[in-house]
């Protein structure tokens, strides 16, 4: 298992997608903070725009929600809303992708390090450079946004120490859960491409669809809640109500069932 593993990671050393997309991370890291300052730098316009439409009896739903994705003026509030945007997962799916499905594009499960071993532990070791993957780029990417932000965001968090270390928790669990999905959907598709665009394509495509359907029925609209990529934009929010549990859940579902379904497709497929 661990020459399985060493393997891996020593092949993603390697990969150029890894460094495109670490440098993408950095950049957009920076470039969010910068934008969430220019915000809070034009925030008397936007207020008076607001209280304007307040005036005139306007709809203000859409700039509500619009400002809920807006940091506050404390580091942490910075730090959650780069965790929780759709940034680290768009990249990750790109890199993680590729990475995985161009083994079956350029032939580099038939290695001597695999040869002989059970595939649940080729698979495992797949799982595990997947998580790495997720991780640095989220790292960069978060460490790039909060070293901007670090200067101008100096107010105190609102939220426990305890709440946040459980915030960092369910993150990483559903980043789990990402790498998950990710080489279960390589291993079904078996293109790095196609894998990429169902990726990224397929989650926009139900947040879409929800989103229309929470304009008929909210109730329904709700149901995005357990959509994985969606489950980051709530998980602050479940933990400050006392209902961690649903991210936590989902996140334990997604890696179940992709699991289950990406292992029996891999187990039947050929390695040499």
């Amino acid at each position: 298992m661990s020459g399985l593993i060493s393997a891996e990671f020593k092949r993603l050393r390697k990969s150029r997608s890894l460094v495109v997309c670490i440098i993408l991370a950095a950049a957009l890291g920076v470039g969010f903070a910068l934008l969430y300052k220019f915000f809070w730098d034009e925030n008397k316009n936007i207020s008076m725009t607001y209280a304007m439409m307040q005036t005139y009896g306007m709809d203000t739903e859409v700039l509500d929600e619009a400002l809920k994705m807006i940091p506050k003026k404390n580091l942490w509030s910075y730090i959650n809303v780069f965790l929780s945007d759709s940034m680290i997962w768009m990249l990750s799916s790109v890199c993680a992708c590729i990475f995985i499905a161009s083994e079956y594009d350029i032939g580099t499960l038939k290695n001597s390090v695999s040869r002989g071993c059970e595939k649940w532990k080729i698979y495992f070791s797949k799982y595990i450079c997947g998580i790495a993957i997720i991780l640095i780029i989220a790292a960069v990417y978060t460490a790039a946004g909060a070293i901007t932000s670090v200067f101008y965001a100096k107010e105190k968090a609102e939220i426990s120490a305890g709440n946040i270390v459980l915030c960092i928790m369910i993150y990483l669990l559903l980043f789990a859960a990402l790498a998950a999905f990710y080489l279960m959907l390589a291993v079904i598709f078996k293109r790095s491409g196609f894998t990429v665009a169902v990726a990224i394509v397929a989650p926009m495509l139900f947040s879409a669809l929800m989103n229309t359907v929470s304009m008929v029925n909210k109730d329904l609209g709700n149901i995005s809640r357990y959509m994985l990529v969606e489950s980051f934009t709530y998980v602050q929010s479940s933990v400050l109500e006392g209902k961690a549990y649903i991210p936590v859940l989902t996140a334990a579902c997604y890696i179940a069932v992709s699991f289950i379904i990406g292992y029996t497709v891999f187990r039947k497929s050929e390695v040499k």
